[in-house]
């Protein structure tokens, strides 16, 4: 057996060979940040023409669902001016493989959009007097637009909905959230095509709520 004095110079050689070790690692490998900052800023899913972007409040003026339809039903948009605002799950086990229909709406809450994310679109609606929907025959409703940042799940909807209630100044006295919504309110753009379009007539007013197949996505 070796004695201590006869181990010593073996440690300071495995002590060296380590540091050699971590420095190359470290060298080679990408750098990984561990912020807690929104996952989808700065990042682009397929493909968005920010130059085309039209505001999403711009649909809020509408006041007629014949017309609204001619304007923008089956046609693609780019749409800026969007809040992230939450989650619409198809069923838990979607929302946990990260598939569910994400929802924006305007800064004055009068258009609410949601673009279904790494799954089909789920058709909410049903066509009829206030409701204008694509016939299956001109939809490619069975597109997928694929994402890999988390936006399906209970936290990011709990997350979304509080930062969105903050935006609106509904929640100032509620307990700073741990949780962060993976995308940022700012410079969000949404492009997609047109699946479904309803006008909502309540007191307060004339609202809208449209359904996207989405193509793009920015942050």
């Amino acid at each position: 057996m070796l004695n201590p004095a006869a181990r010593l110079p073996l440690h300071r050689k495995y002590l060296h060979t380590l540091m050699l070790f971590l420095a190359a690692f470290t060298l080679s490998a990408p750098l990984f940040s561990c912020g807690d900052g929104p996952k989808a800023k700065g990042k682009t899913f397929g493909h968005v023409n920010k130059k085309l972007a039209i505001s999403l409040g711009v649909i809020a003026s509408e006041t007629n669902i014949d017309s609204a339809e001619k304007k923008y039903l089956g046609k693609e948009f780019t749409f800026k001016d969007l809040w992230p605002s939450g989650t619409d799950p198809v069923n838990v086990d979607y929302s946990s493989r990260n598939k569910c229909g994400f929802v924006f709406h305007s800064h004055g809450q009068k258009v609410l959009l949601t673009a279904w994310i790494n799954t089909p679109l789920y058709n909410r609606f049903k066509s009829n007097s206030t409701t204008r929907i694509l016939p299956s025959s001109e939809a490619d409703y069975a597109k997928v637009f694929e994402v890999d940042v988390d936006l399906c799940s209970d936290a990011q909807s709990s997350a979304c909905f509080d930062q969105s209630m903050k935006l609106l100044g509904l929640d100032k006295d509620a307990p700073e959230s741990k949780q962060i919504c993976n995308i940022s309110p700012e410079n969000v753009y949404l492009t997609g095509r047109i699946a479904g379009i309803r006008k909502v007539t309540q007191e307060t007013g004339t609202s809208w709520r449209i359904q996207i197949i989405p193509s793009g996505f920015s942050n």
